[in-house]
């Protein structure tokens, strides 16, 4: 089982071949942390010509979205917090929350994000 992040969904609809096997996984290896659908949101609305390419876009994912409870969000602040300041990263929130419910569910994190590349339980795609 695998949590996308919203780098891993980007690369998905622009068709990037290293990630096209994941498109197999749909829909019964696959979620979508809440929070990663609403930041995957905001970047195709910025990009989309009109409401109807956004929907088309979007509206297959919603089906994978897992609502995030409060013990994940409060979680993975304090992750984030801890893994920038030993870093000096810049791990994003919504990164961390998806990575955190991953890791809680004993789940795989799939990014490209280099924040993660050396962390437990993600597949770590190079960009």
């Amino acid at each position: 089982m695998y949590v996308l992040d919203t780098y891993a969904l980007i690369e998905i609809i622009n068709e990037n071949p290293k990630f096209q096997k994941y498109k197999s996984f749909f829909p019964n290896k696959i979620f979508i942390a809440s929070t990663t659908f609403a930041e995957f949101y905001v970047i195709i609305n910025e990009r989309s010509k009109d409401k109807n390419e956004l929907m088309q876009i979007t509206n297959p994912f919603r089906q994978f979205i897992k609502e995030i409870n409060t013990d994940i969000f409060i979680e993975a602040i304090l992750f984030r917090k801890n893994h920038n300041k030993q870093t000096k990263g810049n791990m994003s929130f919504f990164d961390s929350v998806g990575y955190i419910f991953a890791l809680k569910n004993n789940y795989l994190f799939l990014t490209g994000d280099k924040e993660f590349k050396s962390l437990p339980n993600v597949e770590f795609i190079e960009k």
